[in-house]
């Protein structure tokens, strides 16, 4: 019986959702889902092309490494918000120029790049699944958050109506966003407020595979868990942060 009270409380969520007593799980609700997280994948997927092609032409050795699809994504977002950037300085920022942006950073599949994905045990995704699934319906829910609603979300919003860079440059906020502020933008006109969300769950996701991977090709597979390796990977993040 001990055994079977950890199962309890994630079976009585599923069993409440699958009811839905509000009546909120709605064929709208399910495209707009869709949607937010289809736009979040293929916007991802796009700068993983893009990185893995650049690692590829000018440091091969980095790419097939462990950490490799890792690095070559952070370099992919950071060329989706180049491009978007590029728009966006010129007054040609919108929903067209997001969806080139990142048909462009697809291009980079095209060099077929040696890439080398990661191998996940099925215990730990399990696990994190279901510690996530709340996080899922976060995605979806309406904004609250007052960072959400002045910054986070208000800036993609004004460049895909404004079509520019928010106020000109001499703007005291929002006039030079970050690339990765751009590429919310791309998402936010693609995909809505929950292509933001999703595309910021699933890099939170790739992070705590990134850690596994470096502390792996670090410590040797299946180590990095003692309170030694753990001091010094934290160690080795501050020195990089």
């Amino acid at each position: 019986m001990n055994r079977l009270l950890p199962l309890l409380a994630p079976a009585l969520a599923v069993e409440f959702v699958l009811a839905d007593p509000g009546h909120t799980i709605t064929g709208a609700a399910a495209l707009a889902a869709a949607r937010a997280f289809g736009v979040a994948l293929l916007v991802l997927l796009a700068a993983l092309g893009a990185g893995s092609a650049v690692l590829a032409a000018t440091s091969r050795p980095t790419l097939e490494r462990a950490v490799g699809p890792f690095a070559a994504l952070a370099i992919g977002i950071a060329i989706q918000g180049a491009l978007l950037g590029i728009f966006a300085v010129i007054g040609r920022f919108s929903v067209m120029t997001a969806g080139f942006a990142v048909l462009a950073s697809a291009a980079g599949w095209a060099a077929r790049p040696p890439l080398r994905l990661p191998r996940v045990p099925t215990l730990p995704v399990l696990v994190g699944v279901l510690l996530l699934a709340p996080a899922l319906f976060d995605v979806l829910a309406p904004s609250t958050d007052t960072d959400e609603l002045s910054y986070q979300l208000a800036m993609p919003k004004r460049l895909v109506e404004g079509g520019q860079m928010l106020g000109g440059f001499l703007h005291p906020e929002g006039s030079r966003p970050m690339p990765v502020h751009l590429v919310f933008g791309a998402l936010y006109g693609l995909g809505g407020e929950g292509a933001v969300r999703a595309w910021c769950l699933g890099v939170a996701v790739t992070l705590v595979l990134g850690v596994r991977a470096l502390a792996e090709e670090r410590f040797g597979e299946g180590q990095g868990r003692s309170e030694e390796h753990t001091s010094e990977l934290q160690s080795q993040f501050r020195i990089s942060y």
